[in-house]
Order: C-alpha cells, then sequence, then structure tokens
C-alpha cells in the first residue's frame, strides 16, 4: 500500500512539472509495476494494486479534465474512475 501511494504521489508531483493532457493515457508506475484493478473487478471500491506491467488497457489510465481544471483518471479497460475511498484524515486509500 505505500509503494502505491508513493506512486500516486509520485504522478502528482509529476504534474506540477509536466502539464498531463485531457484525453492522454498514461501507465502509472512505481518501478517496475503498473497500477491494475485488482482482480479486474468491476464493483465499485475495488482495490488498486502494482502488478507486472503487460502492456494492456487495464494498466492504462484516461485523464480526464474536470470543470475546474483538475484531473480525475479513468481506466482503459473496464472504465472505472479512480478515486479515493477514505477521508484525507484516516489517510487515503485509492480505489476504483
Amino acid at each position: 500500500m505505500k509503494k502505491l501511494l508513493f506512486s500516486l504521489l509520485f504522478l502528482f508531483a509529476l504534474v506540477s512539472a509536466h502539464a498531463i493532457e485531457d484525453g492522454k493515457w498514461y501507465s502509472i508506475k512505481c518501478g517496475n509495476k503498473a497500477l491494475i484493478i485488482q482482480n479486474a473487478s468491476m464493483q465499485n471500491g475495488a482495490a488498486l494494486v502494482l502488478w507486472t506491467p503487460t502492456n494492456v488497457p487495464s494498466q492504462l489510465w484516461r485523464a480526464e479534465m474536470n470543470d475546474d481544471g483538475t484531473f480525475h483518471f479513468t481506466e482503459g479497460y473496464l472504465g472505472e474512475v479512480m478515486t479515493s475511498a477514505t477521508s484525507p484524515r484516516e489517510g487515503v486509500k485509492i480505489v476504483a
């Protein structure tokens, strides 16, 4: 879980250095692992895990701009949206 959170924090730090483009596909990685929805679950609140990259749509995330200029990420195979499952006070658990 720490690696996943570090990976996401790294992604957001990268955003400040490089512009994210609306509609562009990204592979979110930590070391040699890519972010993927665990067991290809279609249920809300499914866990995200790091897995060996296989260059498949389920390991790609499309950046989509929100009305306020921020972005959200949609997974490339199931179309699930990455979100936080907990409030910042409890710690951030990222799920699809």
